[in-house]
């Protein structure tokens, strides 16, 4: 998947460390953006950078893998465990998560409004205090890093460990939400057992309150 993202995006694409923090803000978020909105930032937006001239084959196939990812993801938070960041070990065998994070705040970005609430929550935001640890490790303005001194090894795993706490405890949230959302009741028909189709104009099936083909519908590439 790593290779896959770089032939398609270039350079500029997320790694697959990036992505699956970048997938993670996109599940646990209150709102879901629509596929058209965030794959362009997976790429890294500008498709002539790409490293080769992707083929369709090449592009379904990259998809295929990030769906994959979504739904270990949903599958993990859905148990009783944790999902696990997927990171990236430098050349010393080091995961530093640093990239995971900083993708994660950018999945938040494409929802800045239904973030806001959280971040201006103490209690609500206090969960996200190791993703923005380690995504403000090295920010640009020292004032803004969480510690003067460089991150232990053993802080690192720490950090990493609520990273993952706070995405379970997001999605539950999350999960609490479309609950309360008000259902609506669909007659179901005596001796029929299948579930009712989805149109392309219905609202889609995943909680987000877009419409089907807008949402993910829209994964399927003609």
């Amino acid at each position: 998947m790593d290779a896959l993202l770089f032939q398609v995006g270039g350079p500029k694409a997320m790694n697959v460390e990036a992505l699956d923090g970048f997938q993670c803000a996109l599940i646990t978020g209150p709102e879901l953006p629509s596929i058209s909105e965030y794959l362009p930032k997976i790429f890294g937006g500008n498709p002539e950078d790409a490293a080769v001239i992707p083929t369709e084959k090449t592009v379904n196939r990259l998809l295929e893998l990030m769906m994959q990812n979504w739904n270990c993801i949903v599958a993990e938070l859905q148990g009783e465990g944790f999902h696990m960041p997927l990171l990236v070990r430098d050349a010393k065998g080091n995961a530093r998560g640093t990239d995971w994070a900083n993708s994660f705040l950018a999945g938040t970005d494409l929802r800045k409004e239904a973030w806001r609430k959280l971040f201006e929550d103490e209690n609500e935001f206090a969960p996200m205090i190791p993703i923005f640890a380690l995504a403000y490790e090295h920010h640009r303005e020292k004032e803004m890093r969480p510690y003067k001194k460089p991150i232990s090894k053993k802080l690192r795993n720490n950090l990493i460990a609520g990273a993952a706490a706070a995405v379970k405890t997001l999605y539950e949230r999350r999960l609490r939400a479309l609950r309360a959302k008000p259902r609506v009741e669909v007659p179901n028909k005596a001796g029929n057992q299948q579930a009712p189709k989805i149109g392309r104009n219905d609202p889609c099936n995943c909680g987000s309150g877009k419409k089907y083909k807008k949402c993910c519908g829209a994964i399927k590439i003609n």
